[in-house]
């Protein structure tokens, strides 16, 4: 789910509130916490592209078995 402009505008807003107060409590939290955010929405994309890929493994070696227990059936029909 993409962000909307007015919800992006906002939080920019919220984020130079803080950045402005100078407040290096509150400065570090936000920058730690967004930091941790911005890594965790890496780490699901990665992890997204990862059960993709499995899945498509798996749909292979599917694939593979089935045709060898075709061949293996053809073969024991001889």
């Amino acid at each position: 789910m993409e962000a909307n402009s007015s919800d992006l505008a906002a939080a920019i807003a919220q984020l130079a509130t803080i950045f402005q107060s100078g407040d290096q409590t509150f400065i570090r939290a936000i920058q730690a916490n967004l930091s941790a955010f911005s890594a965790a929405v890496e780490k699901e994309a990665i992890i997204a592209g990862l059960e993709k890929r499995v899945a498509e493994l798996e749909a292979q070696v599917a694939e593979l078995v089935r045709r060898r227990d075709q061949d293996g059936k053809a073969v024991a029909n001889h």
